[in-house]
């Protein structure tokens, strides 16, 4: 006999040193003499969420790295009747991007139970672990947790949580000393999926690209979280061709030694391209091996043309490394409309899917982009109030999405200032920055202090 239940639903999101007291609303309901208990519709319920000190009347904002979870379930069952209810049948279906991941019954979870009465009626707290490891979750991110009565498939709540390693952000910066200049040099990471600018300081002379290019014989210290092998092999050369036009010179016996497939020569080139388009009098890249492009191959990487500096926004991901460093790394945007790769750009910053592999969500999934506007060479982006709770607790994390947002809508030539604004009001002050005005990019990223 299936029996129908009166149920108010009360959710508490816990923290170790913080668990909130809960409001709940009694049932009034009573059992009906012929034994058959009465049903609300789902909708009906009234929930009210507490988290931390902040009182949340939806279910819209993230919950971030949760240990814990505590929810109440208040019926119209009298005590006697309690043997007719299953207080376990409760089911939890974990969503990511909308797709089901993995379900989960109470029962299979960590979790405590106290049963009470008040006005005579059943009442039910549940207290179970959110912890990723007891969730069998192995990837950060952003998941959707749906709580479900299994009885009758009635879905009582949704909540949004996120599971985030610590991360080191790297120094950014902007003060260079006279006749310095600060610069790119572009390493690979330690998977070698990807070369990665690492801010370098040189003094400004006649001899300066060489000076940069010869950084790229550098190999970092292992423990920063990059390739301890060469990015590019030794005795590589520049020469000018024309005006604008640089020739890139590669010895095959230097190559044999440090680069081994494809992919590494792809990085090589990406190293190269990416650190020397930097000057302003360098536009196009040709490569020669001996000096000729006899065969016009690089391992399977077609050299016969130019590679040619694009002005296109670079949209700028993130990874966690061994080291915990979380590196900002650009990725080019493929697309010849400065509206679509705006478009492009925030939709990879939610997702982090580019060019086949999943980098760091840096968006998380309920902020919005309202509008954008392009002025010269200015850009207004206006995100929904989302934006505001992003985070919420982990400046670093903050930090890293605000930089990541700078750096990619500045990193086209077309446009030089920014402005963020929420739901068309200014935003004054955001991880130290006033978007009241225009601002500049951030200066130069992923700076490390060299011992």
């Amino acid at each position: 006999m299936k029996f129908f239940i009166n149920i108010f639903f009360i959710l508490i999101i816990s923290f170790i040193l913080s668990v909130m007291p809960v409001n709940t609303k009694a049932l009034n309901e009573d059992i009906p003499d012929d034994n058959k208990l009465s049903s609300n519709e789902a909708e009906n319920v009234d929930y009210n969420f507490l988290y931390d000190v902040h009182t949340i009347t939806d279910n819209s904002k993230r919950i971030y790295s949760p240990t814990n979870y505590e929810f109440e379930l208040a019926t119209n069952i009298k005590k006697e009747h309690e043997d007719l209810f299953n207080s376990d049948n409760i089911k939890l279906e974990l969503y990511k991007n909308d797709i089901l991941l993995k379900t989960y019954f109470l029962s299979e979870l960590e979790h405590t139970k106290e049963v009470y009465y008040k006005d005579e009626k059943l009442n039910i707290r549940y207290n179970f672990s959110l912890y990723k490891s007891d969730l069998k979750i192995t990837d950060d991110g952003f998941y959707d947790l749906k709580f479900i009565f299994d009885e009758f498939n009635d879905e009582l709540s949704t909540i949004k949580i996120a599971y985030l390693e610590d991360i080191n952000i790297l120094d950014t910066i902007t003060d260079i000393k006279d006749r310095d200049i600060a610069y790119y040099a572009y390493y690979n990471n330690f998977d070698k999926t990807k070369t990665i600018p690492i801010t370098k300081i040189t003094k400004y002379n006649d001899n300066v690209i060489v000076k940069v290019r010869d950084s790229l014989y550098d190999i970092p210290d292992k423990k920063l979280g990059l390739s301890d092998e060469p990015t590019i092999p030794d005795s590589t050369s520049l020469e000018l061709i024309e005006k604008g036009h640089y020739a890139v010179y590669m010895n095959s016996f230097e190559i044999e030694k440090s680069i081994k497939n494809s992919n590494e020569a792809a990085l090589c080139i990406d190293s190269i391209k990416n650190t020397m388009f930097q000057f302003d009098s360098i536009k196009k890249l040709s490569f020669f091996i001996d000096y000729k492009q006899d065969p016009a191959l690089f391992y399977d990487i077609d050299i016969s043309k130019p590679f040619e500096k694009k002005d296109n926004i670079k949209v700028y991901l993130s990874e966690i490394n061994n080291s915990k460093n979380s590196y900002l790394i650009p990725f080019d945007i493929e697309n010849e409309d400065i509206n679509e790769q705006i478009l492009i750009a925030f939709d990879t910053l939610k997702t982090g899917f580019i060019d086949g592999k999943k980098w760091l969500e840096i968006i998380p999934p309920e902020v919005n982009l309202n509008s954008y506007f392009i002025n010269s060479d200015t850009i207004t982006l206006d995100f929904n109030e989302e934006f505001l709770y992003a985070y919420e607790g982990f400046d670093k994390y903050k930090k890293l999405m605000i930089e990541s947002i700078i750096s990619t809508f500045t990193s086209s030539d077309l446009i030089n200032k920014i402005k963020i604004t929420v739901n068309s009001e200014d935003l004054k002050d955001y991880q130290g920055y006033d978007f009241t005005e225009f601002i500049e990019d951030i200066g130069y990223i992923n700076y490390i202090k060299e011992s």
